[in-house]
């Protein structure tokens, strides 16, 4: 649902999920806890259905793990997949293939009100020109803007929390 990559998931725990204030849910990464560590520590906001549901895990680790308790590795994440197939077959779908979903759809689906960079930032690219230079904004409404829309788009095609 949020499209991260595969190193975030693969080790991400309760310390990475918070809530503001105003009780809404976001994802808090350090710098170092991602690829492009000058883009700074990354806070992802969370729709609240699907913070509700990370929070009723009840876990410490929120990533699957190994039955000895470590996380998966990327290549095990991917093999998950090698056997789904997808209507459009576009190649082999990998764990990164997630982003790449994301970012197509909502690209296509312009009518969705959202920011082709709001959309770069909640994938945690590194936006250049103007905006990357100007804006130093967080980040966290438009994230969940983002992601908020992609959950309601996965819940009509079925995806239950």
């Amino acid at each position: 649902c949020t499209a991260l990559r595969a190193k975030n998931v693969r080790f991400l725990n309760v310390g990475n999920l918070r809530k503001d204030k105003n009780g809404e849910y976001f994802l808090d990464f350090a710098a170092n806890e991602m690829k492009i560590s000058s883009n700074g520590d990354e806070l992802l906001g969370l729709p609240r259905k699907l913070g509700l549901w990370l929070e009723s895990l009840g876990a410490t680790n929120l990533y699957f793990s190994t039955s000895t308790g470590k996380p998966f590795s990327d290549s095990t994440l991917s093999k998950g997949l090698e056997n789904y197939t997808p209507l459009n077959p576009r190649g082999k779908v990998v764990f990164h293939s997630f982003r790449r979903i994301l970012t197509t759809f909502a690209r296509q689906n312009r009518d969705n009100g959202l920011d082709f960079y709001d959309v770069e930032r909640a994938l945690s690219h590194k936006v250049k020109g103007i905006p990357g230079v100007y804006d130093k904004s967080d980040g966290v409404n438009a994230s969940r803007k983002v992601f908020s829309w992609w959950l309601s788009y996965l819940e009509t095609l079925g995806l239950q929390l």
